[in-house]
């Protein structure tokens, strides 16, 4: 019983978080918030200093890459309380694989409508499925 709770209490933000943001390109705070309580009550985090090293790398890589703020808090978050687990190699390599996934998807998409390639493309999921995959075990 506790362990479906767990499954649920990440799963269900990870995907609405992850849908509306293929829908709307945005990240709203407040699923944000919602999806931070249980990330909150099983903390991996990293020491401070640390945290706030990648932050700052991640930061800095967001601006000259254009990323999104709502992915950079997304990411910030699981930074904040799973740090440990967000900052494993196995982690990085999900996460390159479902961006690289996302990239060939948006340009499939683009070839097929017969349009450039351009504006933004929605990385909450490719955050959290790596994030999910490897925090449930699945």
């Amino acid at each position: 019983m506790a362990r479906t709770l767990i499954v649920l209490s990440i799963l269900i933000p990870s995907l609405a978080i992850s849908l509306i943001d293929i829908r709307e390109h945005r990240i709203y705070n407040s699923h944000l918030l919602i999806f931070a309580l249980p990330l909150l009550f099983q903390m991996r985090s990293l020491p401070l200093l640390q945290t706030l090293m990648v932050a700052l790398s991640a930061l800095v890589l967001s601006i000259s890459l254009g990323i999104g703020g709502g992915d950079f808090k997304l990411f910030s978050l699981l930074l904040l309380a799973q740090g440990q687990l967000v900052i494993s190699s196995e982690y990085f390599q999900l996460l390159a694989l479902c961006i690289g996934a996302s990239l060939f998807i948006a340009t499939l998409l683009a070839l097929k409508m017969k349009e450039r390639l351009g504006g933004s493309i929605p990385l909450a999921p490719s955050i959290l499925a790596p994030f999910v995959a490897i925090y449930l075990d699945i």
